[in-house]
């Protein structure tokens, strides 16, 4: 397989680390519209973007209203209107020691969520109870309801059942009762009537699992007209007894930054990728997001063999929405989207720094054979605050677990046609101390060509550029719907920040030239 690189400037996307958090603080939050409270030592504290979540804190929102909260695991929980949410308990060091926790009680209403550090090595560290069930996780987005007195309604207006209602759109949940253990994958959605009768499986999330996140709408943090009382006293009784600090921003020395992380909604019917979504100003117009100066781009190539490229500042041209649109290098690799459109797109953003990604539809492009393809899909990644000077140094201690954040998916050829697919499961971890990388992941193509394939690989540093930070080929690659062949291929990591802690992003391929298959992959990760 071919793997292109120019890396005199490798990816090393050096972006801004994420405000450091008040030591007290067990999370902040991104965005709180209509009306955000948090009850701490039996006051409601108002609360805003950028201000802090405490352990045992109780969580609210009203009417019309929407709150987004990231933990310091890095899990995002993003609730629902006239939701309850209570933090019994939430501990986490920095490190997965065992001593992590992240114990909630949903009171009332939903929230959508995807988990970060707690529970992916001890599944006992992590759980969020209801008067119906107990939800564990393995590694996971999902989505709960609460429904109680008619309060959830389905798409068609009528009132559904009282219950419990869960999705799944990454990993595993386990919905847990009196009847037992019961555990749903990615696409499946469930329903749990009473604790003591068992956990069944739906054909089709319910509508209202999806939040349109009409809170927005109202602005930061505006009252509503008519308090919801009854939330307010299961608020209240679940914070007896509890204490807590007063709410402020979390200080680094300048103003909390607005940070978009939405959480999936689920699809009726489909698994959905986690991804967050493109930045909006306040008119709900495409914000124009800050110049980019670095990218990578994935492509395979029809007569055998893939490209991923990663250039600098000088070899990209970019929209005002920070795609890229054009490329070229000194090693025959470029291409124009030349009246082409951008799908799958999705931006990350923390503090003041921004990752955007998307696919190509149209355009053309030449790899590093001098092949020129025009049509073919093409994946890339962009971000500003590039280091376009020297190699950075990577931390020589230490372990981190980096939290996939979304990307472009994945793009094959094969028999003379092309396919589209999406990346899963992803997991990178790095070694510092060891200086070695381990990346997991599934390349699925199950809807579009019947195969899927988990590859891992062990992944080593490359000093002075080469393909990231890190490169290695699959130590294993198995395939599903596969019926012969030998699979192989690689992958390259490109780490952010000047102390190279930060965002990732991954650039991979798999394929079996004897046969006729390429793929290749671009997805993102935050630590």
């Amino acid at each position: 397989m071919k793997f292109s690189s120019r890396f005199g400037l490798p990816l090393t996307l050096v972006l801004m680390l994420v405000p450091a958090m008040a030591q007290a603080a067990a999370g902040r939050v991104l965005m709180a519209a209509g009306d955000a409270v948090a009850i701490r030592d039996g006051k409601e504290v108002k609360l805003a973007a950028g201000a802090a979540i405490n352990d045992r804190d109780v969580l609210r929102t009203g009417t019309g209203s929407n709150l987004q909260v990231r933990m310091t695991d890095e899990s995002v929980v993003a609730l629902k209107e006239r939701t309850t949410l209570a933090i019994d308990q939430y501990r986490f060091s920095g490190q997965q020691d065992g001593s992590e926790r992240a114990f909630y009680r949903l009171l009332k209403g939903g929230f959508r969520t995807i988990s970060g550090l707690i529970g992916k090595t001890n599944r006992a560290n992590y759980e969020v109870r209801t008067s119906v069930a107990t939800i564990g996780i393995r590694g996971t987005a999902y989505s709960l309801a609460l429904c109680e007195a008619g309060s959830c309604i389905n798409a068609n207006g009528t009132a559904a059942r009282d219950g419990l209602y869960g999705a799944v759109t990454e990993g595993k949940v386990a919905a847990s009762n009196t009847k037992g253990a019961f555990e749903f994958i990615a696409g499946e959605a469930f329903f749990a009537l009473r604790p003591d009768v068992g956990v069944e499986k739906l054909l089709v999330p319910p509508a209202f699992l999806a939040d349109r996140l009409e809170g927005q709408k109202r602005g930061a943090n505006q009252p509503q007209t008519a308090k919801d009382d009854a939330a307010k006293s299961d608020a209240a009784t679940a914070s007896t007894g509890t204490k807590g600090e007063e709410a402020g921003s979390i200080t680094n020395g300048t103003a909390a930054a607005s940070t978009t992380a939405i959480v999936p909604n689920p699809t009726p019917g489909s698994a959905v990728q986690a991804a967050t979504t493109e930045n909006k100003n306040a008119a709900g117009a495409p914000e124009v997001l800050p110049p980019r100066d670095g990218f990578v781009v994935a492509f395979p190539f029809p007569t055998g063999g893939t490209d991923f490229y990663f250039g600098g500042e000088a070899e990209g041209t970019y929209d005002s929405a920070g795609n890229l649109i054009a490329f070229t290098s000194t090693q025959g690799v470029s291409g124009s989207i030349a009246g082409g459109t951008i799908t799958n797109r999705g931006t990350m953003t923390d503090g003041s720094t921004v990752v955007t990604w998307g696919r190509w539809s149209g355009g053309s492009v030449t790899g590093s054979d001098g092949q020129t393809l025009t049509g073919f899909p093409l994946l890339f990644a962009t971000a500003n605050n590039v280091n376009t000077g020297v190699q950075q140094a990577l931390p020589t201690s230490g372990i981190v677990s980096y939290t996939p954040a979304g990307g472009p998916g994945a793009v094959a050829y094969t028999g003379g046609q092309t396919y589209t697919g999406s990346v899963t499961n992803a997991l990178l971890t790095i070694d510092f101390g060891a200086q070695q990388a381990s990346f997991g992941a599934t390349i699925d193509f199950l809807s579009a060509m019947g195969k899927k394939f988990d590859v891992t690989a062990t992944l080593g540093p490359n000093a002075g550029g080469g393909l990231g930070d890190y490169f290695g080929n699959y130590s294993s690659v198995n395939c599903v719907g596969c019926t012969g062949g030998t699979y192989t291929g690689g992958v390259s990591v490109g780490l952010a920040g000047t102390d190279g802690y930060g965002t990732a992003v991954a650039a991979g391929c798999i394929g079996d030239i004897a046969n006729g298959f390429n793929a290749t992959f671009v997805e993102v990760f935050r630590k």
